[in-house]
């Protein structure tokens, strides 16, 4: 239910085309191939950035600085034809552009509330690929997560991070300020900022909050219990973030709770879905040595000059103190401290589902059914992980079809009981670029 443009045909060739995909000065020849993508429109917020004047950071200017006239005709079109409903409404033309913005805000701050509830990331979040009518659009260096990270980037490409996965919402936030700005002619700059505000944060913690709850059988809430469920879903993600617990997988798991045990039931079942010590290792593993590390941090103009902005070397910090950690663990000692920090959000979130079942109006049993069936509606067992793709790609490449066509059949039933499968670790260690 994730508003998407759609993919219409892939069509390749025996035509080779010389691609750096990585960035690596290492370019291999692929077969020349295009993807025919279908929308209502493939109109952008960029789009309204034409008129722009020159940038004072970069430089650059809109190809049509000062032609506010073709921005409002491009306005009226787009609110006419696509949002035909408040073209229609009485009032003022100002008053149809105020009730577009805030549409858009809304079913911007409803998408990628979605992406974020499916461990889904965009890759590459500026203006010239949003879709002014709140669609996910300009499939690149995407990319679904594997274990559950916050600071999870998809694209090989954005090494500061400013695309990641926790970054999603505020990117969106700002590209539709950008658009504000670039609407002033037609719309006070206070105006639209203030509808912005007023729209997109409410409207992203509602959508995000009711669609964890159908994530985690929650049936029966209120607003009385927004702030508990909000503390159990952060609880939650901070335990599958430290446990490096698989975000597709878990999630499907959790149908399968035995409430009368307090969910110990599940352990088994998730450690199958967390990666070994030695993977979690070589992931964490710094790029930098420790001492450049701290000499970088302490002149970041430096740094900055060398391409490393404070996110990237913040990173890498970060990662030298996980990886000295788990340099300290043994095996055993990683699952024990896995199984504790599971064993506590479990207990919670049974007694969680037990008041929502005491909040239903049939029996206990019934109820129980209810959100497992409710679960299960709302989280796939399959996602095109890099991995599965990259396998198919390669098939492909030699002539072989079969796999390309078995992940087709695969994504037509995303929800359907399926054997459960982590990326293996070749596969949690792929990444895609702007170029892939």
């Amino acid at each position: 239910g994730i508003a998407t443009t759609r993919a219409g045909s892939l069509v390749t060739s025996d035509t080779l085309v010389v691609r750096d995909i990585f960035y690596t000065g290492n370019p291999i020849q692929e077969r020349a191939t295009v993807i025919t993508r279908l929308a209502p429109s493939f109109i952008r917020f960029g789009s309204f950035e034409v008129t722009k004047a020159t940038d004072r950071h970069t430089g650059r200017a809109g190809p049509s600085v000062g032609n506010f006239e073709m921005t409002k005709q491009l306005l009226d079109h787009v609110i006419e034809y696509h949002y035909p409903e408040l073209w229609g409404l009485e009032g003022s033309l100002q008053d149809k552009y105020r009730a577009f913005l805030a549409e858009l805000t809304r079913r911007t701050a409803k998408m990628v509330a979605q992406w974020q509830c499916v461990g889904w990331c965009h890759g590459v979040l500026n203006t010239d690929n949003m879709s002014i009518l709140g669609l996910t659009i300009d499939y690149g260096p995407y990319g679904w997560m594997e274990q559950f990270d916050q600071d999870f980037i998809c694209n090989r490409s954005d090494d500061g991070g400013r695309y990641d996965y926790k970054s999603q919402p505020e990117m969106c936030l700002w590209n539709l300020n950008k658009l504000a700005e670039a609407l002033q002619p037609h719309l006070e700059l206070a105006d639209s900022q203030a509808i912005i505000a007023e729209h997109y944060t409410p409207t992203y913690d509602r959508v995000y909050l009711d669609m964890m709850r159908c994530k985690l059988g929650i049936l029966h809430a209120s607003t009385d219990d927004d702030e508990a469920d909000q503390a159990l879903v952060i609880s939650l993600l901070d335990t599958m973030q430290k446990a490096a617990a698989d975000f597709t997988n878990t999630f499907r798991l959790l149908s399968q709770v035995d409430i009368s045990s307090g969910g110990d039931n599940l352990w088994p079942l998730l450690k199958e879905q967390m990666y070994e010590l030695e993977v979690l290792k070589q992931a964490s593993k710094p790029r930098i040595p420790m001492q450049q590390l701290k000499q970088l941090m302490q002149i970041p103009d430096v740094a900055q000059a060398l391409g490393m902005n404070p996110g990237l070397l913040q990173r890498e910090m970060d990662k030298y103190t996980r990886f000295t950690e788990l340099e300290s663990m043994t095996q055993d000692d990683l699952d024990q401290a896995d199984q504790a920090l599971w064993s506590t959000w479990l207990k919670v979130y049974c007694e969680r589902l037990v008041r929502d079942a005491a909040a239903g109006s049939g029996q206990a049993e019934e109820v129980h059914k209810q959100q497992r069936e409710m679960m299960d509606r709302s989280n796939p067992s399959f996602v095109l992980r890099n991995h599965v793709a990259q396998s198919a790609i390669e098939a492909a490449e030699k002539g072989d079809y079969t796999g390309v066509h078995q992940v087709l059949e695969e994504l037509r039933e995303p929800f359907k009981d399926r054997p459960l499968k982590k990326a293996p670790a070749w596969g949690c260690a792929l990444g895609v670029s702007c170029s892939s």
